[in-house]
């Protein structure tokens, strides 16, 4: 017995109703003066462990052991770190997309804000904001949608090829992201989507999504970057120059760690687990 549509489904709408629920909680934390932060991720410790466990409970239901989508192969080393590589080269290929897109003008809402010098600062928020949302992001989150995206639909998907699951997966990924984001939680998609295709485990989407929301976390809670070149500045090549060439290296280097990690999975790969033939 494999996942069916109905299993599918199910946990989507599980996942849907939780996002609605905790967007409700959210809402109503904000309103009693809650921290922006803090009331977005304290719902999310509540609502994310339900989806985990539902969808957990339904792949068990359709007779495959879940623990079969995390299994390693010996020794792990190698796919832990590679893994760990590409969700730092993830974001840091993002920031340099951002500092190129600064220096050559690309982002139309920085010409609409004043000037600014290069500024970097440091200033961490509460313990208590920091473990909250290091626990929603890092373990809760990556957790959460790895189960569904890639262990569920991606296995639904996985009887049709390679490119059907894959995409299709990380269409699934997109439509559970802001709209703004669209372009890049795709991308990402695909990029873990591929890494659950040739490794056969979980956990190598699983640790690069991690690295990657950890980063994040550093991003949005503790590091200040401000710099917006003027108008007549720009092209700004000393700064764009260098960003564009690290964003190339990083791409690179992802393929190259990709490529690594595809050759060193065991052959003949196993199946995915859940997967069955197309109903």
């Amino acid at each position: 017995m494999g996942l069916t549509w109905r299993a599918v489904v199910a946990v989507l709408l599980t996942l849907t109703a939780v996002l609605f629920a905790q967007a409700a909680a959210t809402l109503s934390l904000q309103r009693h003066g809650v921290h922006p932060e803090l009331a977005m991720n304290l719902p999310r410790l509540v609502g994310l462990p339900v989806v985990i466990a539902v969808a957990w409970h339904i792949v068990r239901r359709c007779g495959i052991d879940p623990r079969a989508m995390f299994s390693l192969p010996s020794p792990a080393v190698r796919l832990f770190a590679s893994a760990v590589l590409i969700g730092m080269l993830v974001r840091i290929s993002s920031w340099a997309a951002i500092h190129a897109a600064g220096a050559f003008g690309w982002i139309g809402a920085a010409a609409e804000s004043p000037p600014s010098a290069f500024a970097v600062s440091w200033t961490c928020p509460s313990a208590t904001l920091l473990a909250v949302s290091a626990t929603t992001w890092i373990v809760l989150v990556p957790l959460s949608e790895e189960l569904v995206q890639r262990g569920i639909v991606m296995a639904k998907l996985a009887a049709y090829g390679m490119i059907p699951a894959v995409t299709g997966s990380s269409v699934v990924f997109m439509l559970y992201h802001d709209p703004a984001g669209y372009e890049t939680a795709f991308l990402f998609g695909l990029l873990l989507g591929y890494q659950y295709w040739i490794t056969r485990t979980l956990w190598a989407p699983l640790v690069t999504h991690a690295v990657y929301d950890s980063l994040q976390v550093v991003d949005i809670l503790c590091l200040r970057l401000v710099w917006n070149p003027p108008e007549d500045a720009i092209p700004v090549w000393e700064a764009g120059a260098p960003a564009l060439a690290v964003f190339c290296i990083s791409l690179a280097a992802i393929a190259g760690i990709i490529y690594a990690q595809r050759t060193g999975a065991i052959e003949p790969r196993p199946a995915i687990a859940g997967a069955a033939a197309p109903d």
